[in-house]
This record gives C-alpha cells, structure tokens and sequence, in this order.
C-alpha cells in the first residue's frame, strides 16, 4: 500500500528530527513531518498552549499536503502520539481522507488523564523533570542561553499534553498500532494496550530494541514495521483486536 505518512514530532521536537528518516524502498511510503510553532523555522510563532489549537494547526498541514484519494496514515512518538490522536479525531470527523492507520509509540492512551503538572517548576527543576519523564535529556539544554532557546516550545508540549482532556470521545474508525521500546521503563506493554480503548477496528502492540528514545538511536526497526503494518502483511486490521 502506498501512503502518505504524517509525523508528529514529541515535546519539544520540530519537523527535522523526521527529515532524514527514509522509509524501506518500494514500500510506497512518503513521509511528511509536521512543524509546530515554536521551534525551527516557525521559532517567532508563539508555540501552542492547548492540544486543541495544535491539533487543529496539524489537520490543516495534512490538508494541505495530501489529496483526496491519497491513503493517510499517522505517527506521533511520546506527546507526539497524543497530538497524532486529536488529529485522528479531527480528520474522521471532518471527511474527505482515507486514514488507514494510527501509530502511536512511547505513550500511554490519552483518555487517562495525567496528574504530573510540571508547567509551575523553575528551569532547573523542569528540565529535570523533563528528563526523569522522557529519560533523556537533550545536551543543548545544559547550556544557558540555549536552554532559553528550547525551553518555551519544549514547557508548552509538557502542558499540553499534562493538561489534555478528550472527554468521551467515540472509538475511532481506524486501527492502531502501539508501539514501545523493548527496554522501555516508562511505559509498558500494558500502557500500550491501553489504545484499544481509542478504536472500534483493532488495536496491535508492537515492540523494537532500545528504550523510550529508541526512535532516535535507530529508526531503521520502526520504519520496516510501519511497511509492514502497511502493506497488511500477516497483522491485525480492520475489524480485529
């Protein structure tokens, strides 16, 4: 199956964290990473503080990147994998696209609400959270005057998603994949298990060497189970769990 598969960056990310990713050939798949405000070349945008509003900005790249008889697929890795699910949503309810798949990776579902509310901590005692959350910290974020650069997109991800509420939400029409790292201590299979509350059509959990940021030692095992998932070889879809 050829489609066109839309990546969400995690907090604090932007767009070019996904550039360089170059999926298996002849897999038909062509990747479009999505830039929020904040970061990048989109760094004098004021970044997004509700889920909402980001959600609502991606929908509208997706729009503008794909035709109607293109087959969608999304991808969104941590916060990432919440903000890949309002958009879920948003293109479901609005019509128009085939969405053939939600991946989701490094994140429990997001119907559960987080109780960590880390928008109040001081830079110091943030980025410490930040790090014992992700399990990596970003080196750039030892040094004061790029921490100053990064830290404004990167608190306003955190709050987003620490302050995200669906609400009842109908089940989607559309498989999920969960994905985790094998090695990953924040978040466990069972978490993953947790998105077939999101669908009505299946849900499958998956899993790849390395930790939660295995995505960002190695995309290679990731990117070959996407093209899997894809072309329908041998796992769950449409009308499965």
């Amino acid at each position: 199956m050829s489609a066109i598969l839309f990546c969400c960056p995690f907090a604090g990310a932007g767009a070019s964290f996904y550039r360089s990713w170059a999926p298996p050939a002849n897999s038909g798949i062509r990747i479009v990473p999505v830039q929020l405000p904040g970061r990048e070349e989109q760094f004098t945008r004021p970044a997004h503080q509700r889920m909402e509003e980001a959600a609502a900005d991606v929908l509208d790249q997706v729009q503008a990147a794909a035709a109607p008889d293109d087959d969608l697929a999304l991808f969104g890795h941590s916060f990432g994998a919440a903000l890949a699910f309002d958009v879920a949503r948003r293109l479901v309810a609005r019509g128009g696209h085939r969405l053939v798949r939600l991946f989701v990776s490094g994140s429990a579902e997001p119907l559960t609400p987080l109780e960590d509310d880390s928008s109040g901590l001081r830079d110091d005692e943030f980025v410490a959270r930040v790090a014992e959350i992700a399990g990596f910290s970003h080196p750039a974020l030892a040094d004061p005057q790029l921490r100053q650069i990064l830290l404004p997109a990167l608190r306003a991800d955190v709050h987003m998603r620490e302050s995200y509420r669906p609400g009842a939400v109908a089940p989607l029409p559309v498989p999920v994949t969960a994905v985790r790292g094998e090695t990953d201590h924040l978040v466990s299979a069972e978490d993953c298990a947790g998105w077939a509350r999101v669908t009505s059509v299946g849900c499958d959990v998956r899993e790849v060497p390395g930790d939660h940021l295995y995505l960002a030692e190695d995309p290679g095992p990731l990117l070959e189970l996407i093209a899997e998932v894809l072309s329908g070889a041998g796992l769950p879809g449409y009308g499965t769990t």
